[in-house]
């Protein structure tokens, strides 16, 4: 197997032309063969992939680091260069939409009569009847948290606690909840939480719904393909594809916790956390020397974790991937002053220009106010000379980068911008527990799954994360309960998490591929789905049967995942039982006893005890 080494790319820092492993229809498409002449109904390359239980493996052993073009980094025991070698993850898509997907592919009778299969009246009762207990559930036993970060895992987590009858203490390092805007995606299974939670309203207010994506080409601006989400599939999966300002959806959370009664403490810095048996309650140690304790410590602090530190012990070995993401926001009025610019802040899309080894992803957001562009970049192709530090702080110019060969377009839209914020891409493996084993610290977010930066799913995971914890807190009971529940969320949570996080990879390989005849074979793919589409709209036969059918199997399993019904279905098959076993536990004894009268004796009973059943 052949690869491309980073010592390997040329001055810009685009790679020479190497043969690459092909990769399958999950990872790529169905459609990625170089030679494509046969007439196919699939939908383009898929944008959510399904990856293998091995592939999950080795994504949680720290000996592979995975790179989000697909490749893999090998640690070298005699010298420091790490040699690149391309992995393409093989599928089990089967088992996994069997596992993920919450209800059946749609099915439709015609092209232009699907209608969505409409719930029975048992099953609407039945949904009103789930969702008024959960809405109105409180936990029996209300304890004390400390919630370190907050971010958008750390607020969710926070009003998904108070929600249940939690008393939360939030810890944010920074002096502000206040931060320059970048923007993120809300797909179906993040959105439809965020309405659950009430904010259904602010979302249409701030945000911009998705529909589609084009793809173009970096270099010609050659629109090679469009992938396009069907209305019945966004309905069928419950929850609205929208656009958002990371600091719009960072301040909905933090009104809403604070109005639920959530303390947040602002320029708290965390030294450290500790829990231990001489101690009633594990501690948080602040670096101005105030030590605070609870009854339970989420770590919500993200990648470079302390939390994640205290529960597992030995910090997972962290590898610099030697890209980095550059972020910019653009007022939409400068650029509907441009004829070539004026449609973009308002398309309800998320266009990408793909490049070699390197993509820029776009999209409008409040109201076309503001329009958005992450730029994933290879670090030699950059003149960026300052702080090599990971997070959201590190602001640059954008001349850093050099677009003189993109899209004409795309290069108007990068100058517009008046700064940059740098994130620098660094690989961490998963930690393998979640959990402290004194059953009082929990992980959750990116401190429990490192995702791509920019990625689609990094705020949908989070909030996800926060539903399900909050939903397994709510049967709180006793104290013994709290660590059997943590310790379920993990279970809940981490196969999905490393799916989606795996999806994610796949599809950053889709968009990034170097010159060769695996990128030849996606564009091939995009193109020929692209003259299906456009030979449809012309016969009005937009969506068929067998698109409806193909789509939902790209993307059902994720879009359509309710991280709450999870956590609800958990405790019934798993969490009423033994919380049924340990009540008939907690009775007193049954005593049963009986008398037998004698001829000889009949005023006094033969009184035989049985031993009860606990």
């Amino acid at each position: 197997m052949v690869g491309i080494n980073p010592a390997d790319r040329d001055a810009d820092g685009v790679s020479s032309e190497v043969p690459i492993q092909q990769s399958n229809r999950g990872e790529l498409g169905s459609s990625l063969e170089a030679s494509s002449s046969t007439p196919s109904t699939h939908s383009p390359p898929a944008l959510v992939s399904t990856p293998s239980r091995n592939s999950t493996a080795r994504f949680r052993d720290p000996s592979w680091m995975y790179h989000p073009t697909g490749q893999r980094f090998v640690e070298q025991e005699e010298s420091p260069v790490r040699s690149w070698h391309m992995h393409s993850v093989q599928m089990n898509e089967a088992r996994l939409r069997a596992k993920h997907t919450s209800s059946p592919p749609p099915t439709s009778r015609s092209a232009s009569s699907y209608q969505s299969p409409k719930p029975t009246a048992e099953d609407e009762m039945n949904q009103r009847m789930r969702s008024l207990s959960i809405n109105q559930r409180q936990a029996n036993l209300t304890i004390d948290t400390i919630v370190i970060g907050g971010s958008i895992a750390g607020l969710a987590t926070a009003y998904a606690l108070s929600r249940v009858g939690h008393r939360v203490h939030v810890l944010e390092k920074a002096p502000s909840i206040d931060q320059r805007g970048i923007g993120i995606r809300i797909a179906p299974n993040c959105s439809k939480l965020l309405v659950e939670w009430g904010l259904g309203e602010e979302l249409s207010r701030l945000a911009q719904k998705c529909r589609k994506s084009t793809f173009r080409d970096m270099n010609t601006s050659e629109v090679v393909g469009i992938v396009e989400w069907a209305e019945d599939i966004i309905q069928e999966a419950g929850g609205e594809f929208f656009l958002i300002l990371y600091s719009d959806l960072r301040q909905l959370l933090y009104d809403l916790a604070v109005s639920n009664g959530v303390q947040v403490s602002l320029g708290a810095k965390v030294q450290s956390v500790s829990a231990d048996d001489t101690k009633d309650q594990p501690t948080v140690t602040l670096e101005d020397g105030t030590i605070l304790s609870a009854d339970l410590i989420v770590g919500a602090d993200g990648q470079n974790s302390t939390v994640r530190e205290a529960i597992s012990g030995v910090e997972p070995p962290a590898t610099d991937s030697y890209d980095s993401y550059y972020s910019v926001v653009i007022p939409g009025d400068r650029m509907r002053e441009d004829p070539e610019l004026a449609e973009f802040p308002d398309l309800e899309e998320w266009p990408m220009w793909m490049g070699d080894m390197r993509v820029a992803l776009a999209f409008g957001t409040r109201g076309g106010d503001k329009y958005c562009i992450h730029l994933y970049w290879p670090n030699k192709a950059t003149t960026y000379d300052g702080p090599d530090d990971e997070g959201w702080e590190t602001f640059c110019s954008p001349d850093v980068l050099d677009l003189s060969n993109c899209d004409p377009r795309l290069q108007k839209l990068y100058k517009m911008a008046e700064y940059c914020i740098r994130t620098k891409y660094v690989v961490r493996p998963p930690p393998d527990e979640w959990v402290h084993e004194s059953g009082r610290m929990v992980l959750l977010g990116e401190a429990a799954h490192p995702l791509l930066p920019c990625s689609t799913q990094g705020a949908g995971m989070a909030i996800e994360d926060a539903a399900a914890l909050g939903s397994l807190m709510s049967r709180l009971r006793t104290w013994d309960q709290l660590p059997m529940l943590l310790n379920a969320f993990q279970d809940l949570r981490r196969d999905r998490c490393m799916d989606v996080g795996l999806t994610e990879l796949n599809n950053a390989t889709l968009v990034t591929l170097p010159p060769g005849p695996t990128r030849d074979g996606r564009n091939a793919g995009f193109r020929q789905a692209l003259a299906l589409l456009q030979k449809a709209e012309e016969n009005g036969e937009r969506w068929s049967d067998a698109q409806l059918r193909d789509q939902w199997d790209e993307i059902g399993y994720v879009f359509a995942y309710n991280a709450r019904d999870a956590a609800e279905d958990w405790w019934v098959e798993w969490g009423a039982l033994g919380e049924g076993s340990k009540a008939m536990m907690m009775h007193d004894p049954l005593n049963l006893s009986f008398s037998i009268m004698t001829e000889t004796s009949s005023a006094e009973p033969l009184a035989t005890q049985i031993m009860a059943m606990g």
